[in-house]
């Protein structure tokens, strides 16, 4: 089903969920170290997180932050 629908694979999905999630998170907390971001978005391995991040969003956790925190 999901392959019909153009989507490449369930973990492809799911960690999108996940990752837009994380967005969420930085906004709600961002006194939260991206650390607790990542494992409450379901992506505990910190690695793989700033890996995921960077090749959905182009950018790291941290500048994503940075960034989000400047325009409030």
């Amino acid at each position: 089903m999901l392959k019909e629908g153009g989507a490449v694979n369930l973990t492809t999905y799911m960690n999108g969920l996940r990752l837009e999630y994380s967005l969420e998170l930085f906004k709600k907390h961002p006194d939260w170290p991206v650390s607790k971001i990542a494992e409450q978005s379901g992506i505990p391995n910190l690695s793989t997180f700033y890996r995921l991040f960077k090749e959905k969003y182009g950018t790291s956790p941290n500048f994503f932050r940075n960034q989000f925190q400047e325009q409030e």
